[in-house]
C-alpha cells in the first residue's frame, strides 16, 4: 500500500537484521525468568526488584553497544541479506539505520514481559506483547502514518518505532507498578 514490492523486500530484510539485536535481550529475559521466579517464590521482593533492574540495565547496555556496531557496519551486514542489487542494499541500509536508533526500546518491552512470566502471569505478558506487536503497530502503521499522514515508504518503520516506544513505556510502567505493589505488600506483612 505504501511502497510496493521493493518496500516489502526491504522491510523483510531490515526486520531480519534488527531481530539479531533482540537475541541477547531475549536471552537476558530468559535468565530473568529463573532468577526473578526464585526470588518471587522466596517472597524476597527486594531481590526480585534488583534482578529486574539489573536485567534492564545490562540489556540496555548490550543493546546500545550492538546498535553502535550494527550502525557502523550496516552496509556490510545488509549486503548479506540481499541478492547484490545495490539499490536494494542502499534501501535496506537506510531503513536498518533508521530502525537501529530505536532498538533500545525493545528492552523496555521484552524484559517486563519476561518478568511477568517469572511470576506466572503469562496472560499479562501476552496482553503486553499483543498490545505492542499487533494493536499499536496496526494503529500507528496503518492508521496514523499510512492513512492519516500519508507517510509512504517509511509508514511501516514509523509505526514500528512508535509501537516500540509506546509499548515499551506501558510494559515498563506496568512492571514497576507491579514491583512496587509487591514490595508494599511485603512491608505490610513484616510490620
Amino acid at each position: 500500500m505504501t511502497g510496493g514490492v521493493v518496500a516489502v523486500a526491504v522491510y523483510a530484510a531490515t526486520l531480519r537484521i534488527t531481530k539479531l539485536i533482540t537475541i541477547p535481550i531475549k536471552g537476558y529475559g530468559s535468565a530473568l525468568i529463573t532468577v526473578a521466579g526464585a526470588a518471587y517464590g522466596e517472597k524476597d521482593y527486594t531481590k526480585f526488584d534488583k534482578s529486574f533492574k539489573y536485567t534492564m540495565n545490562i540489556s540496555i547496555i548490550v543493546t546500545f553497544l550492538l546498535v553502535i556496531i550494527f550502525y557502523i557496519f550496516t552496509p556490510q551486514i545488509c549486503s548479506l541479506f540481499s541478492s547484490g542489487n545495490t539499490q536494494i542494499i542502499s534501501y535496506i541500509t537506510d531503513a536498518t539505520r533508521y530502525l537501529l536508533i530505536f532498538m533500545v526500546f525493545q528492552c523496555f518491552s521484552v524484559i517486563p514481559c519476561m518478568l511477568f512470566q517469572s511470576v506466572g502471569k503469562g496472560t499479562t505478558s501476552l496482553i503486553l506483547s499483543l498490545w505492542r506487536s499487533i494493536i499499536l503497530k496496526v494503529i500507528f502503521t496503518v492508521g496514523v502514518f499510512a492513512i492519516l499522514l500519508n507517510n509512504g515508504f517509511y509508514s511501516i518503520y514509523n509505526g514500528y518505532i512508535m509501537s516500540l516506544i509506546f509499548g515499551g513505556i506501558v510494559a515498563f510502567m506496568w512492571a514497576l507498578r507491579y514491583i512496587r505493589k509487591l514490595k508494599k505488600s511485603d512491608d505490610t506483612i513484616t510490620i
